[in-house]
């Protein structure tokens, strides 16, 4: 149990951490595009 409960912590900050990278991503795009 406790293990799950440690991979669900990793999966959500690697999670977190792509979603931070695909909105500066995204900002760079919008910001070419406009």
């Amino acid at each position: 149990m406790t293990l799950l409960v440690c991979r669900l912590e990793v999966l959500a900050k690697v999670a977190n951490d792509a979603l931070g990278d695909f909105d500066e991503a995204f900002m760079l795009i919008a910001g070419q595009r406009f």
